[in-house]
């Protein structure tokens, strides 16, 4: 079930992970959950946390991602709304984020992943077959260009899906990249407020 939860702060939330820590001022968080299908259903659930998000001046949208995926141009969608949100955004990986729920993932200004989840995989499909070449450039030009406007390396984010990108010590051609949070610590190169350092994913308190 997508939905929206509001909690107000009555002391500084902290979502840690080691090498730094990211804290919201006291005032309404937002945590928009996606763990359905990536379609108009999610693009009007985002545009309307962010509008809440934003006219409550909150410090802090949360996007939790638990999905296989879904429409790219929804996908697209939704990232753009996230890159451009006036509200500091964290895109958690709870579970997974697969196919087009990896693009999501890469646009938030912070990443974290839980312990134990998944992102990649996100070859473009058309049915049961592979995407025909325009559609597959343009998806693979989408993932690498959103990770290189978060600080994050584009051939990673390139390789979860085309396969015959190649990645020494990483990847090996005919195979689409899919990270475990484990993983993501040795490979993600971010960018956190301007500030580029090596990333240790934690998981976030429940």
């Amino acid at each position: 079930m997508k939905k929206i939860f509001l909690f107000c702060l009555c002391f500084v939330l902290l979502l840690s992970f080691s090498g730094g820590v990211l804290a919201a001022e006291q005032g309404p968080v937002y945590v928009v959950t996606l763990d359905d299908t990536i379609d108009y259903a999610a693009e009007d659930l985002i545009a309307r946390a962010m509008q809440e998000a934003n006219l409550a001046m909150s410090p802090l949208l949360i996007v939790e991602i638990d999905t296989y995926g879904g429409y790219i141009d929804s996908a697209i969608t939704i990232k753009d709304m996230i890159l451009s949100s006036p509200v500091p955004t964290v895109t958690f990986v709870n579970k997974k984020a697969l196919s087009a729920g990896a693009l999501i993932a890469l646009s938030g200004e912070t990443l974290m992943m839980a312990k134990g989840s998944t992102m990649g995989a996100a070859e473009a499909r058309e049915g049961e077959e592979k995407a025909d070449e325009k559609v597959t450039s343009a998806w693979v030009s989408e993932l690498s260009a959103t990770a290189s406007a978060r600080g994050k390396d584009p051939n990673i984010a390139a390789a979860m899906a085309d396969s015959t990108i190649a990645l020494e010590g990483i990847i090996d051609e005919g195979r689409l990249l899919t990270l475990t949070d484990q993983e993501s610590m040795d490979v993600w190169v971010w960018q956190t407020r301007g500030q580029r350092t090596t990333p240790r994913f934690a998981p976030l308190s429940t």
